[in-house]
């Protein structure tokens, strides 16, 4: 394998990573866990975009901590947050999600690379 197509590799198995973690994303389960604990507690919980909108805000929070080399970054809750993120945006009728790329960090759902970093 050439050093070239190393990082499509490993691009790729990120990518079907998040989508089979989007596909058994269970929102009872796992959103509380995602956004602090206090999931239940919003008045707006079952508002698609209000939760859209949290998951983006705690991944560009962690996305911070993993750029600084924070010692409380978790790549673990990095790729749950993607995959939260993902699910939420298919589940939700007002966000479309724009087809895969085939080069790495193209826009795949509603201005999100499947790095996690925003696009424009």
């Amino acid at each position: 394998m050439s050093k070239g197509s190393e990082p499509r590799g490993r691009i790729r198995a990120m990518r079907m990573l998040i989508d089979k973690g989007a596909g058994r994303y269970d929102r009872d389960r796992h959103l509380d866990r995602l956004l602090g604990g206090h999931a239940g507690l919003w008045s707006d919980i079952r508002d698609p975009a209000a939760t859209i909108a949290r998951l983006k805000r705690a991944l560009r929070s962690q996305r911070r901590l993993g750029r600084a080399g924070h010692w409380s970054y978790d790549l673990n809750r990095h790729l749950g947050l993607l995959q939260a993120l993902k699910a939420e945006l298919a589940r939700s009728p007002s966000h479309t999600t724009a087809a895969v790329g085939e080069n790495a960090g193209t826009s795949t759902t509603s201005g999100i690379s499947e790095t996690g970093t925003e696009t424009s």
